[in-house]
């Protein structure tokens, strides 16, 4: 269920580092935790440089955070700015090139660098995250597989991010607006590309709530049915004086299609995003108010002329609540999926439901899980602007400026991206900033989270691996590129078989731009 009036609890003493520090307990012991969380990420960006930072009331970023808890030990430990995509031209097949660099898609990329770090540690015996994976023999011995790691027990993972994710996620009713946020329909339309929805004060989401029951299974531009993720009407369990806008069923009473009724409101509309349906699948009916947006489709981000072949952040968060965030090379030496057990949005636009849909709803509503193909619920927390600044960072609003949306600032044109154990870097058009955009990528040119470095560093991990003892994905003669060692990563492979075979339009790389190698 929905919680829109979640106690506060007892506040603890304000965080003087980018971590919360407990003796004992676990994280869902803290009380604010989704408030400390939002204070540790601003805390971690407030002690980054200023080089790729938004300039000072002019310009505002997108802030993520991927961060670690053991107990009640809450630490940042990948960070990512941004807002831009490049497009399909500009793409590189040595990747060298970030295609990417929306802040959450930054953030999870340099935490991909953080495991492989950590996964160098766990190798060579050293204190690590991983332990190895071990089995009890028929004389009840303990044997260890070969080089294959799970999480230390205790260890898991959080995302937080200052904006709603584009895409899906930020489609929803206008009429549910409870944020800071005011002014008419067409300035919040302006804003449509930064993908932010409408806020609560701090609702959490449950992982066992069950809302996917309430998704409607039929198209609601054409009323075809549906056999893969769900698409909804916009209005429908959004909010309850809306409902007579349209004729809203559950998903178990579905078997006709559904159709709008006239919008009686001309003041009614949807929070719209710029990311685009996927060509093959449903498309945005884009008639007046609430009927503009088909809910539930996957969207790819949008660009200025050059169309890009990302994703939309909720369809790859989604993916990442099924695949793990791990990605293929990792899952070589990662027995089981890492993955995200909280998320926390905050900003002054913000809308629960919404998130629920697209990052979990949608794909629990239709797939099942498999052996391979696990659909995994965390949990949601979301925080308006005005909690946080009521409460956890009085000290700290010059940095929540700068990473909250404002209607009158500009988007800045720079990413960032951050690790343990590594300097921030500062991200332009996919590349390191100041380098010269007119040469071809290069090494030169690159910044660590790209493609090639990505596998530079996995490769370097194998090679701490004597050959006797590599995971039995690794032992193949023939893996040379990036694609071969990707391919080989057979679970995972299974996993994205399943998984796509319910998101059948979801754009996957041409292997053209992966048969590069170290």
């Amino acid at each position: 269920a929905v919680h829109a009036d979640c106690m506060l609890g007892t506040r603890l003493p304000a965080c003087m580092a980018t971590s919360i520090s407990q003796e004992a307990g676990s994280w869902r012991d803290l009380p604010n935790f989704p408030e400390l969380v939002a204070e540790a990420s601003l805390r971690k960006y407030k002690e980054l440089p200023k080089r790729g930072k938004p300039k000072s009331d002019e310009e505002w970023t997108p802030l993520a955070t991927v961060l670690c808890s053991e107990g009640m030990n809450v630490e940042v430990v990948a960070l990512g700015t941004g807002s831009k995509c490049i497009g399909q031209s500009k793409m590189n097949k040595e990747g060298w090139i970030v295609n990417d660099s929306h802040a959450e898609i930054v953030a999870r990329r340099a935490f991909l660098r953080y495991l492989v770090y950590q996964l160098k540690l766990a190798v060579q015996f050293e204190s690590s995250i991983f332990v190895p994976v071990s089995t009890n023999d028929c004389d009840g011995r303990s044997n260890e597989l070969p080089n294959m790691y799970i999480l230390k027990p205790g260890v898991v993972f959080h995302f937080f991010t200052s904006q709603m994710p584009c895409g899906d996620a930020s489609i929803f009713s206008l009429s549910c607006n409870e944020g800071s946020i005011k002014g008419n329909v067409r300035k919040r339309q302006q804003a449509a590309s930064t993908c932010e929805p409408i806020a609560s004060k701090r609702n959490k989401i449950s992982p066992d709530s069950d809302q996917d029951t309430e998704f409607v299974h039929k198209s609601v531009a054409t009323g075809t049915e549906l056999t893969n993720v769900q698409t909804e009407s916009v209005c429908a369990c959004e909010h309850p004086h809306l409902r007579d806008l349209v004729a809203c069923k559950s998903h178990a009473d579905s078997q006709s299609s559904t159709e709008f009724k006239p919008c009686r409101d001309g003041d009614l509309d949807v929070h719209r995003t710029g990311a685009k349906c996927v060509s093959g699948g449903l498309q945005d009916p884009k008639l007046p108010g609430v009927r503009y947006h088909t809910v539930g489709t996957l969207r790819t981000k949008p660009g200025r002329g050059d169309p890009t072949l990302s994703m939309s952040c909720s369809d790859k968060m989604m993916r990442w609540n099924v695949l793990g965030c791990q990605g293929a090379l990792l899952a070589h030496f990662i027995a089981h999926p890492v993955y995200f057990e909280s998320f926390t949005f905050s900003g002054p636009l913000l809308n629960s439901r919404s998130i629920y849909r697209a990052l979990i709803g949608r794909i629990k509503s239709t797939a099942t899980s498999t052996k391979e193909c696990h659909i995994h619920c965390p949990e949601i927390f979301c925080l308006s602007s005005d909690t946080l600044s009521a409460t956890s960072i009085s000290g700290l609003m010059e940095v929540f400026n700068e990473v909250t949306y404002s209607e009158i600032k500009k988007l800045a044109p720079a990413a960032i991206c951050w690790y343990v154990g590594h300097d921030s870097e500062a991200i332009v058009q996919g590349m390191r900033q100041g380098a010269n955009t007119r040469r071809d990528p290069c090494r030169k040119t690159s910044v660590s989270i790209c493609k090639h470095k990505v596998f530079e560093d996995f490769q370097d991990l194998v090679s701490c691996v004597s050959p006797a003892k590599l995971p039995s994905t690794l032992r193949f003669s023939s893996l040379n590129t990036y694609h071969s060692f990707k391919m080989a990563s057979l679970n995972y492979q299974q996993a994205k078989k399943e998984f796509l075979d319910f998101c059948p339009t979801w754009l996957s790389n041409d292997p053209a731009y992966e048969q590069f190698e170290k």
